[in-house]
């Protein structure tokens, strides 16, 4: 991650550097997880979700966020699988990574990470009070969320009137993933 920061500062073309810094958010984000682990679980499977994902919002809140942006998390201590836990959090960074780039222009606004279980479900909110966006988002991150959704049987679902919103629900109890899902 630090090679490709390096990277994207040396770099002259804005939009590369950008992809780059992206890129290297990604890099973290898993590499919370791996550090996670040892804290989390005795047999190193499992990670508390709740406290990986208040890590990756600090850290695109010190990074990428405006002082003038809150960013509030609100979250129930919830356990899940390794392997969940790495999608969840590069889904949950890819939207805060989107809200930080595109639902500010003024500088200024809310964004509110919300985790809870709901039924044999975790719902994962993320929603800003920026000028919101299109439902059929098309680019890298939007393939990217629905990439990580799948092997996890999870769903995304995005809104974008007043705001933007986005909802990633997840079963709560995990099956093994087939072949195809790796």
């Amino acid at each position: 991650a630090a090679l490709l920061v390096t990277q994207a500062n040396g770099q002259q073309d804005a939009l590369l550097s950008e992809e780059l810094r992206r890129a290297a958010n990604r890099l973290m984000s898993i590499a919370e997880v791996h550090a996670n682990l040892a804290v989390a679980s005795a047999d190193l499977s499992t990670v508390l979700l709740h406290e990986y994902l208040r890590e990756i919002c600090e850290r695109v809140r010190d990074a990428m966020l405006p002082v003038t942006v809150n960013l509030e998390f609100i979250a129930e201590p919830i356990e899940l699988p390794a392997r969940v836990a790495v999608n969840v959090g590069l889904i949950v960074n890819e939207c805060l990574t989107n809200a930080a780039k595109y639902a500010f222009p003024e500088q200024s606004g809310n964004l509110l990470v919300a985790v809870k279980p709901d039924g044999g479900q975790l719902v994962v909110t993320i929603d800003d009070d920026g000028p919101g966006m299109s439902d059929t988002a098309t680019g890298m991150g939007s393939r990217l969320i629905t990439m990580l959704t799948r092997p996890i049987g999870g769903s995304f679902e995005r809104h974008g009137e007043h705001g933007t919103s986005c909802i990633l629900r997840v079963p709560l109890e995990q099956r093994e993933p087939d072949r195809a899902d790796r």
